[in-house]
């Protein structure tokens, strides 16, 4: 059992939501003469009819076999379906099974794709990952 101060925990959560916001408002942004913009698709093209999401996906299946191979093609299936992603990177994150806090290393993705997408990303993290939960934020 691995356990994690709470107020570290809350901190951490305050550092990537502070993240998200700076990502979220450098979309249009301008640096040094050059103007930042979004990857879109088709299905993008509307700010109506998009949503932004993030969601974390486990380094290693249970088992204990590494999930690059699910990872490459869910970031190709991104690419097809939201015009691209953001892999944030390695992250680390808990969860109670009822019993016990159960901490795991995982990978955090950012996407502006399509409306409707969550339950998408959901069930996939849930097959291809062989996970119970799914941790998927859309806004």
């Amino acid at each position: 059992m691995t356990t994690a101060k709470p107020h570290r925990t809350e901190a951490i959560s305050r550092v990537l939501l502070a993240g998200l916001a700076v990502m979220t408002a450098m979309a249009g942004c301008e640096h040094g003469g050059a103007t930042t913009r979004p990857i879109r698709s088709p299905e993008t093209e509307d700010a109506a009819n998009s949503a932004r999401y993030f969601f974390v996906v486990p380094q290693w299946l249970p088992g204990g076999a590494s999930s690059k191979p699910q990872r490459e093609a869910l970031e190709q299936w991104l690419v097809q379906r939201a015009g691209g992603f953001t892999r944030i990177g390695p992250v680390r994150g808990g969860w109670h099974d009822g019993k016990d806090l159960i901490e795991e290393d995982s990978i955090a993705y950012f996407v502006v794709g399509p409306v409707g997408l969550k339950p998408v990303i959901e069930t996939r993290v849930l097959g291809e990952f062989k996970q119970r939960k799914a941790f998927v934020v859309q806004w």
